[in-house]
């Protein structure tokens, strides 16, 4: 049966006449036609997220996670880090295509009050000066200059995007977790990269938006760990495959954990096996002046090795040694043992999987080559996927999905 045909009610037809009517009389008398007026074609402006980094170790994450958002959003990355770093970076974005920063807050590093107090400054002017308010600011992490960024945002109503919320090392007290708790209560999403996160995170904050997403570092780990490989050249001191510990020290070269170094470097010149320790130019500087430069034939000290080398020693190594979460981690999911020199973890699970044994610091000179030697006899074996399957990217942005349609709802389409 034919539809019906569009019928329009004769009101709205007299209506037309009418003014059909009027727009002939005015033309007639010499009168200047009024214009229709312009129907609205212009789409709404689309406010984009901003997204904070504030470490180098972030700066794959953040820029895989820009890459995703970007399909639904658009993205402005920030980086708080002075333009010194950045050019110290530019290896690192030329050599994996990472995405160079939109905005630079150019903070020194400084003493934790004033690193806070500075980023908070010249991020509320930042704010202040964009063209589009940024309808989210994502933060990454638990740095001082994150907690600035969070504080800038909650104090013009942007909503916290936490990544890496809940993060926190049982039993032990450290100035990033006052941070990590003051940046989850001004968020309004939660993204937790851990199971014990994310139900910390539930005891915590009952009634907030909590998001089981995944490790990020996973996301990165997956994307690039095809091309992971040892240096061919002289910059490597071992034959090709050669059994080493492969250490990385991330906190011993700060001054106030510096008494720890000459604690593991003799720990470290003791082993049997070769050991492969990476040190900046900084890290050196650190030894000079504690006049404790590695003499032992096993002990290998070598400039710093890119992401990809890196990822590398930590999989071919026999034993990884380190007080780095984030090494702790990459260990665990390339399937090498690991010792962490550290009282507690913010990953508790790779522990309880056998990945990882935990060595108090004052124990180092002691016992760090028995717990070595344990983990070399130990099983590589275990579940890698508690952190995540390497979709913490997407997650983090369909969460981000519901919170968006949540705060439209009503809104004239």
């Amino acid at each position: 049966m034919p539809s019906s045909p569009l019928t329009v009610p004769n009101e709205l037809l007299d209506l037309e006449t009418a003014a059909t009517r009027t727009r002939a009389t005015e033309a007639a008398a010499g009168l200047r036609p009024v214009a229709d007026p312009p129907r609205r074609t212009s789409r709404p402006v689309v406010r984009p997220v901003l997204l904070c980094q504030t470490t180098r170790a972030q700066t794959l994450e953040a820029a895989l996670l820009a890459d995703v958002l970007s399909t639904r959003w658009p993205v402005r990355l920030l980086e708080s880090r002075s333009d010194a770093n950045l050019r110290a970076d530019r290896a690192l974005y030329e050599s994996l295509a990472v995405r160079a920063p939109d905005l630079v807050l150019g903070v020194e590093r400084t003493a934790p009050v004033d690193q806070t107090s500075a980023v908070l400054s010249r991020t509320a002017e930042l704010l202040r000066a964009e063209p589009v308010s940024p309808w989210a600011m994502i933060v990454l992490g638990n740095t001082d200059s994150a907690l600035g960024c969070a504080l800038a945002a909650a104090k013009v109503d942007i909503p916290v995007v936490h990544v890496e919320a809940g993060v926190s090392p049982n039993g032990a007290s450290v100035p990033s977790d006052l941070n990590r708790r003051l940046i989850d209560t001004l968020s309004t999403v939660l993204c937790a990269p851990s199971p014990s996160a994310a139900e910390r995170l539930y005891r915590e904050h009952a009634h907030a938006h909590v998001f089981h997403t995944g490790d990020l570092a996973r996301d990165v780990l997956q994307r690039h760990a095809t091309r992971a490989a040892l240096p061919a050249d002289s910059r490597w001191p071992l034959p090709p495959g050669a059994r080493f510990v492969f250490a990385y020290l991330a906190d011993a070269y700060d001054d106030e954990r510096r008494w720890l170094l000459p604690e593991v470097l003799d720990a470290l010149a003791s082993f049997e096996l070769p050991v492969v320790l990476p040190a900046s130019a900084e890290a050196r500087e650190a030894l000079l002046r504690l006049r404790r430069a590695p003499t032992s034939p096993t002990l290998h000290l070598l400039p710093p090795l890119d992401y990809l080398a890196a990822l590398a020693a930590i999989r071919d190594a026999a034993v990884v040694v380190t007080d780095s979460g984030r090494v702790q981690r990459e260990a665990y999911w390339l399937g090498t043992p690991c010792v962490t020199l550290a009282w507690g973890t913010d990953w508790p699970e790779t522990v309880r999987e056998g990945a990882t044994k935990l060595l108090a610091p004052q124990a180092i000179r002691s016992k760090l080559e028995l717990v070595v030697h344990e983990q070399l006899l130990g099983r590589r074996s275990w579940d890698r996927d508690i952190f995540g399957d390497g979709s913490a990217a997407q997650r983090i942005v369909d969460s981000l999905v519901q919170i968006d349609v949540l705060a439209h709802v009503g809104d004239d389409v």
